[in-house]
């Protein structure tokens, strides 16, 4: 996960390892994390409207041995949560459906 903590600082958290450090500003390949071995590199590009509590969230998978089979990405039901009827929601930025190694952005709405 990335914070906007600070103007154009931003956090990296991971949900197991913690803080994994920071970066400011547009990044053209930013390792994450930033120092050590990266676990990925992302291009991360600041929108001129970003605030602090801004918040960017993503998630890796593991490695295995099934490159080039289809994946699922799969939702749940939120129940108690009174989202969307406690439904999960999947927005899609455009033009993202023509590019077929890209993952939808998760909104709540």
């Amino acid at each position: 996960m990335l914070t906007n903590t600070s103007g154009t600082t931003w956090t990296v958290w991971g949900s197991s390892t913690g803080s994994m450090g920071s970066f400011s500003g547009s990044q053209a390949t930013q390792n994450i994390p930033t120092s050590g071995n990266a676990q990925c590199v992302i291009n991360f590009t600041q929108n001129a409207n970003h605030a602090v509590g801004d918040v960017v969230t993503f998630g890796l998978i593991a490695a295995s041995l099934d490159a080039n089979v289809q994946k699922k990405l799969q939702f749940s039901a939120i129940t108690g949560s009174g989202y969307n009827n406690d439904r999960s929601r999947s927005t899609w930025l455009p033009g993202l459906a023509s590019m077929p190694w890209a993952f939808p952005q998760l909104l709540p709405l």
